[in-house]
Order: C-alpha cells, then sequence, then structure tokens
C-alpha cells in the first residue's frame, strides 16, 4: 500500500503524519509513505526582494550555527 500525505508544517499535518505511520505499523505489511511538502510562496512573488533578503539572513544564521 501507498499512503501520501501532504504536509504544510502545521499541527494538524503532524497529526496525519502520525495517523499514516501508525496505519503502516497496524497493517504490518509492505507500505509507504510518501511526504510532500506544500508551502503558499505568494508572498515571495510578491516582494522578491525582501524575500530574498529574508532567505538570504536565514542561510548566513544557519551557516554561523554550524
Amino acid at each position: 500500500m501507498r499512503i501520501l500525505v501532504a504536509t504544510d508544517g502545521s499541527r494538524h499535518a503532524l497529526r496525519a503524519v502520525k495517523y499514516a505511520a501508525g496505519l503502516v505499523h497496524l497493517l504490518r505489511t509492505r507500505n509507504r509513505i510518501t511526504l510532500v511538502s506544500v508551502h503558499d510562496d505568494t508572498g515571495l512573488r510578491s516582494r522578491p526582494s525582501s524575500a530574498r533578503t529574508r532567505l538570504r539572513t536565514t542561510c548566513a544564521s544557519s551557516a554561523r550555527r554550524r
């Protein structure tokens, strides 16, 4: 069986992922879960320069933590 779970990082999406994992465990057969991450990019289209700046800032701070 294949299970497709769309997730956007919300609390409800996490519940759906846990539910799917529970199904796989319960059925104990050869199953596959595929997660699809969904993000709204509307804000990126309307203000690309500020989005680029946020992305650079996020990447730079992430690199410093390593």
